[in-house]
């Protein structure tokens, strides 16, 4: 895990060492004036600028074959999208 006054970022590896994840957020705190969404959004944005999100590091043996990152708008989007719906 890393952490500074700007983000915080954990990693995940599996038995033999590889990377298999890394989350990054943005350290934000809630402004109790404004509502949760508005919070919320103001959050979001935060993730944006700061590159932050979710990439999953695929291997195949051992060497590495891609990674895909996921941006929060696209993890959100993704949680939220009802199941049965295909996707484009």
């Amino acid at each position: 895990m890393y952490e500074d006054d700007r983000l915080i970022v954990s990693f995940a590896y599996d038995a033999l060492g590889r990377r298999l994840y890394k989350y990054s957020r943005s350290k934000y705190r809630d402004r109790p004036q404004a509502g949760p969404v508005w919070n919320e959004n103001a959050r979001v944005q935060r993730d944006i600028e700061l590159g932050c999100g979710f990439t999953w590091y695929v291997w195949e043996d051992d060497s590495w074959n891609q990674d895909k990152p996921l941006t929060a708008v696209d993890a959100k989007q993704k949680i939220e999208e009802p199941k049965g719906k295909l996707s484009k």
